[in-house]
């Protein structure tokens, strides 16, 4: 067995230290006052794509009868709240690319979550899984580069999360937080779709010294394991102390220094070596609060594995009187000296009869090819109502995935939806549009997809 592999499932005694930490959970006030409600959405109707398969050169249409259905839960007490929920498509037609495919049940899902309070600790939790397409999904939503990848086959994610908060309302507080993914592909031609586990772990624990000022210590890890070894492993380490201070009313401080190290082990001949990194970093921000929003700047240095990655940004939220924005603007210098411009903006703005969102990102980081590249995003949302029981509803998204060094892969992806829905009653509601779907991967291989559909939507809510 080799080191990686041993030492993250060493790591996985971390759920038993978790649940120890639950066993000391404080219990909250008992009470008999509860409120449950259950949930069924339909959606069923008629889907047209000359795609569907996400081939560069695609010889046929398909027609489809598509019906998706969610079942959901949820109860909440003064101290605690659960919810869950699962569903699954049903797809019923011609398939062009294969004559003798006539559908079935595909993408099922379920989440599990469950919160509690008690008298000065919180507890959260959440389990999930999602079966999803690898090529144009639009239920799911990419978050690195390797998401934009459009290929044949599915993805399935299993995902736990548990956070444990204690000393609430006392000078010493602390929170502990476990995350476990796991990621599998099916049916795929991609190589750079491979099976992984990533474990992460981030504690803090908290001393208020003064009124004004909380002295606090972190500790971080992550660990990323690919099943097949055919990508990088690598574990991320960190233990660091800070400071966070209210130097007026108005103006807060925060700054923290942490020792990193990162351990990145790839296949060199036939064997898995491991490299080592251990480097100083620092987190330094400082907040202007206004009448109408915030002012910050922000300093940061980060380890990653293919060096220190330092970022200088400055950003200025406003709440407007229909809406509010929120824009940051900055710089990334990687390990080679590269500089690159990155920043963000959230607005929305809401009208009598209708609602605006854009939201954009553009960061670097650093991908399981341990390649630094520029991954940006851009979404666009728009809601008018035409009339009382009509409206339109328009949608953008673009994605992309640029490396800073000569040789790595570009990848961009793109979707726009524009719909029309009118309100039956209060339950039901006839929506019909039209979607294309746009991506660009590996050496000029360029896929592109057109959906037409109409679709009939129910909402059903119970009391158990």
């Amino acid at each position: 067995m080799r080191t990686g592999r041993r030492e993250f499932l060493g790591q996985k005694a971390c759920l038993g230290a978790i649940a120890g930490c639950l066993a000391t959970f404080a219990s909250a006030q008992t009470t008999t006052e509860s409120a449950t409600e259950g949930f069924f959405d339909l959606s069923t109707g008629y889907y047209f794509s000359d795609n569907y398969d996400a081939l560069e050169n695609p010889t046929g249409n398909t027609y489809l009868w598509r019906t998706d259905a969610t079942l959901g839960y949820a109860s909440e007490t003064r101290s605690e709240q659960f919810s869950a929920e699962a569903g699954t498509t049903l797809e019923l037609g011609e398939y062009g690319e294969d004559d003798g495919e006539n559908g079935g049940f595909l993408n099922p899902f379920f989440q599990v979550s469950y919160d509690r309070q008690g008298y000065n600790a919180n507890l959260e939790t959440e389990l999930s899984y999602r079966q999803s397409e690898n090529r144009f999904d639009r239920k799911f939503q990419p978050q690195t580069g390797r998401d934009l990848i459009v290929d044949q086959g599915t993805r399935r994610d299993l995902r736990f999360a548990a956070t444990l908060a204690g000393g609430n309302g006392t000078p010493t507080t602390s929170e502990a937080t476990l995350q476990f993914r796991q990621t599998r592909y099916q049916d795929t031609t991609d190589p750079d779709l491979t099976d992984r586990d990533t474990l992460l772990f981030n504690g803090r624990l908290e001393l208020a010294a003064t009124r004004t000022a909380q002295l606090f210590g972190v500790l971080d890890y992550y660990d990323r394991d690919d099943i097949e070894d055919l990508k990088s492993d690598e574990i991320r380490k960190g233990v660091g102390l800070g400071i966070n201070v209210e130097l007026n009313p108005r103006l807060a401080f925060y700054g923290a220094a942490r020792y990193e190290s990162n351990a990145l082990t790839q296949t060199v001949g036939s064997e898995r070596v491991t490299t080592e990194r251990h480097e100083p970093t620092l987190d330094l921000r400082l907040t202007q609060d206004m009448k109408n929003g915030n002012l910050r700047t922000r300093l940061r240095s980060r380890l990653e594995s293919t060096g220190v990655q330092t970022d200088l940004s400055f950003g200025r939220a406003l709440d407007l009187i229909h809406g509010s924005v929120d824009l940051t603007i900055g710089a990334t210098r990687t390990s080679s000296g590269t500089v690159t411009p990155v920043g963000s903006i959230d607005w929305t703005r809401d009208y009598k009869t209708s609602a605006l969102q854009v939201v954009f990102r553009s960061a670097v980081r650093t991908n399981d090819d341990d390649e630094d590249t520029v991954d940006s995003r851009l979404n666009v949302n728009y809601a008018q109502e035409l009339t009382q029981l009509t409206g339109m509803e328009l949608s953008l998204g673009l994605y992309s995935s640029d490396p800073l060094d000569d040789g790595g892969e570009n990848r961009e992806r793109a979707d726009f939806s524009a719909s029309l829905y009118r309100e039956i009653n209060e339950d039901w509601r006839i929506r019909a549009g039209y979607t294309h779907n746009y991506a660009f991967d590996r050496v000029d291989e360029l896929i592109a997809e057109n959906v037409f559909f109409a679709t009939l939507d129910r909402n059903f809510t119970f009391r158990p």
